[in-house]
């Protein structure tokens, strides 16, 4: 039997390598030296020393021989060069006897292992009396991997939902502020304002609209004048269709509008009025009242009119407006918001505020930003100069005033003139009297714990002495659990101010509370206090948007106040109501909404409610005409317009007209001075 001279496991007698191990095994001692070995137990013999000799090898010994680990990895162990081993041969190890000492290799290959590709050594590398070392077992390297691989993935779905968080730890207050003023906007993305004004700049860049509105009416009073009963039954009986097409992208832009008259539950119309624009001219239409349309140059609207341009003055229009809208708008508010930056010192954090409008508080930072008094004159020069040299202002005040004119003006001098004059003024005297414009300007931006902006503050402060005025603009919006509040407010140091404020609930879109409206100075006993002109409520109301068309649906309703002295003593207020769902006809989606005004009077109620049916026309749909009618009245041509005039057949068809939408001519003659319909006494008196 052969055993391994490295680890003592038994091997097979014609073996050349250990199986366990690995380790080249040396020839075995002839069976006659085995016999003798096997019969006779000698006993380790320890040579003779002197006594510090011996204490030298025992300190050698420990030295040499290092930790069990040395051993196992196949360091023979260290023996004095003088120490001679015993002559007679031993049993191997396993058997009574225990295995002799064997004769290492010098001392210096002791300390230097021989790597294993080389010769192995030639005796055992296990000390004396040692145990032979257990078999190696596989090490498990994917554990730790594994460990890694798990911790990696939960930092990256922790930076994934916390990441803002994370990174704002480490951010700077400037850093962070900036990342704050980029979200931020002047209408902010909560606000219903927003989504209005998002939807517009939808409507806006499309370059051709159209759509069919179908109204009705009715009328609900205990008690009215009799004069005023006919006119409103009247109006009970009739439906009205309304129909637009627009293509504002070309030049000139084209529209077509139509008005229908109509039985109220009843096919078909009796009047139809229809107007559009071929070239330069406006195409006045009657079918059922004139043989021919009207034709009208711009020369003959200017004089009918007293405007210039085209009719709405709709030509370029689309692009003048969205010159300060959308991203354009945007654009500017954030260069105002640099030249702002620009003179401001370094913005400070305030951490948890605790902010409060109505019952509804929310713990939220600020950043603070200050324009020192002493810089003020120069910013604000550098803002009127900028909006003096805007473009899309110009435009857009252009556009506005030829739209709107004004009053008395006559076009003599438009809006953006007199912007101009207005910014021109106010540079001018920053210049000469730069001391009273010594205002210091105080910005908070609030945001909440992810850094999102949900409000801002702007304060501008004019001090003297002790005496301090105070303009002031707040945009504030606060969450507490499902509870929302929003204020916006304007104060001034004339006493003016206006504020709204509204609580509610949110599901999706659709918002459900309340809101007012409260004005200040108009109590010139009390000018500072705030009034209540609106109040109102809401219930699942918002704007869905159905293709490129918004569409308001809920209900909302608002009550107008301190309307006594707009109309008569007897108004103290008005309400207006509106409720609207979608609904698909056709394969089209239909607005179907009511909006209900209700009159107080004395202890009389006046309700008028009217029916919308409202969708939008497909593309294919909305065409215009590209050619003038055949034939037509000229109404610059003297003797067409004569000619038309004294054409009976006018009245006549006229006639046929009311009488099918059951208006009896005759009651029209108090247009005319009759005594039935301006005899306005008459209208107090109630059945």
């Amino acid at each position: 039997m052969k055993y391994c001279q490295q680890c003592g496991a038994e091997l097979p007698a014609d073996a050349s390598f250990c199986s366990q191990c690995g380790f080249r095994v040396r020839p075995q001692p002839s069976q006659e030296v085995e016999a003798v070995m096997a019969s006779t137990e000698v006993e380790p013999v320890e040579p003779a020393l002197p006594e510090l000799e011996r204490e030298e090898a025992e300190m050698g010994e420990v030295a040499v021989a290092g930790p069990a680990e040395a051993v196992s990895a196949g360091e023979p162990p260290a023996v004095p060069s003088y120490y001679e081993p015993p002559s007679v041969p031993q049993p191997p190890y396993g058997y009574s006897v225990p295995p002799p000492q064997q004769v290492p290799y010098p001392y210096q290959a002791a300390q230097s292992p021989q790597p294993y590709a080389q010769a192995p050594a030639p005796y055992p590398s296990y000390a004396y009396g040692a145990a032979a070392p257990a078999p190696r077992r596989k090490k498990r390297w994917y554990i730790p991997v594994i460990i890694v691989l798990v911790i990696l993935g939960l930092l990256a779905g922790s930076w994934f939902v916390f990441g803002d968080q994370i990174r704002n730890l480490f951010s700077s207050t400037e850093k962070k502020w900036r990342q704050a003023e980029a979200a931020s906007s002047l209408i902010p993305e909560d606000s219903m304002l927003y989504n209005i004004r998002a939807m517009a700049g939808d409507l806006l860049s499309q370059k051709k609209t159209g759509s069919v509105t179908d109204l009705t009416f009715d009328v609900k009073s205990d008690a009215m004048p009799e004069e005023l009963a006919e006119i409103l039954t009247l109006l009970s009986s009739l439906r009205l269709q309304l129909e637009t097409r627009v293509d504002a992208g070309g030049d000139p832009a084209h529209f077509r509008t139509r008005l229908g008259l109509g039985r109220r539950g009843e096919a078909g119309e009796a009047l139809g009025v229809e107007i559009y624009n071929v070239g330069d001219y406006y195409i006045l239409s009657l079918p059922e009242i004139l043989d021919k349309p009207l034709a009208l140059s711009p020369e003959d609207l200017e004089d009918l009119t007293d405007s210039q341009g085209d009719l709405f003055d709709m030509t370029g229009m689309r692009d003048k407006l969205d010159s300060l809208t959308g991203d354009k708008l945007d654009q500017m508010v954030d260069d105002l918001k640099e030249i702002f930056i620009k003179y401001a010192d370094k913005p400070e954090m305030v951490k948890g505020e605790t902010l409060t409008i109505g019952d509804v508080s929310q713990i939220l930072d600020y950043y603070e930003l200050i324009v020192p008094a002493d810089s003020f004159p120069a910013m604000a020069k550098e803002i009127l100069t900028y909006l003096r040299d805007h473009r899309g202002l110009e435009d857009f005040l252009t556009s506005l005033a030829q739209t709107v004119p004004m009053p008395g003006n006559a076009y003599d001098e438009d809006l953006y003139d007199l912007f101009l004059e207005e910014i021109e003024a106010a540079i001018d005297d920053i210049d000469r009297n730069s001391g009273d414009y010594a205002i210091e300007a105080r910005r908070k931006l609030y945001v909440d714990k992810k850094n999102k902006p949900v409000g801002e503050e702007l304060i501008f402060t004019k001090s003297e002495g002790v005496w301090e005025e105070k303009t002031k603009l707040a945009c504030l919006h606060v969450t507490d659990g499902k509870r929302h509040a929003q204020l916006y407010e304007l104060g001034t140091p004339d006493d003016f101010g206006i504020k709204y404020v509204a609580f509610f609930t949110m599901e999706g879109e659709l918002r459900t509370g309340d809101f007012s409206i409260n004005v200040s100075g108009m109590d010139w006993d009390n000018p500072a206090s705030l009034e209540e002109v609106i109040k109102g409520t809401f219930s699942d109301f918002g704007l869905i948007k159905s293709g490129d068309t918004p569409y308001p649906v809920g209900r909302i309703s608002m009550t107008l106040k301190g309307f006594g002295d707009l109309f008569m003593s007897d108004f103290e207020s008005v309400t207006i109501s509106y409720a609207g769902k979608i609904e698909s006809k056709a394969g089209l989606d239909h607005l179907i909404a009511s909006v209900e005004i209700r009159f107080p009077l004395d202890d009389e109620l006046l309700s008028i409610t009217m029916g919308i049916d409202h969708h939008a026309l497909p593309d294919k749909e909305i065409s215009f005409p590209n050619e003038m009618p055949a034939d037509y009245y000229n109404i610059s041509d003297d003797d067409a317009m004569e000619e038309l005039m004294s054409d009976e057949r006018v009245s006549e068809r006229l006639t046929e007209a009311l009488e099918k939408l059951g208006i009896n001519p005759e009651a029209l003659g108090g247009f005319s001075g009759g005594d039935d319909w301006d005899d306005w006494d008459d209208w107090d008196d109630w059945d």
